[in-house]
């Protein structure tokens, strides 16, 4: 299982879920950065606006069929149980 932060680098050091990566999905970059991840593992992802629905829609049309929308940081908090560190 593998948890991404879909914010901003900034915001991800600020606070994020204890074993989270940090894919900035607003970068730009977003389908490039998760081209080399494992298809066949289980993503749960979190951010802020729409940007978990819209990354869960790009990563399964990249051939991720394992994606979870958690939607914000608060909700994949008390979704997940896990806590929130900061760096």
């Amino acid at each position: 299982m593998v948890i991404i932060d879909l914010r901003s680098a900034e915001e991800y050091k600020q606070g994020h879920l204890e074993g989270a990566v940090n894919y900035d999905f607003s970068s730009g970059d977003f389908s490039k950065e998760i081209s080399g991840l494992d298809r066949n593992s289980q993503y749960q992802i979190y951010g802020t606006d729409d940007q978990p629905k819209m990354a869960s829609a790009v990563m399964r049309n990249a051939g991720f069929p394992s994606v979870t929308d958690l939607g914000t940081l608060d909700a994949a908090k008390n979704t997940t149980g896990a806590k929130v560190i900061t760096d």
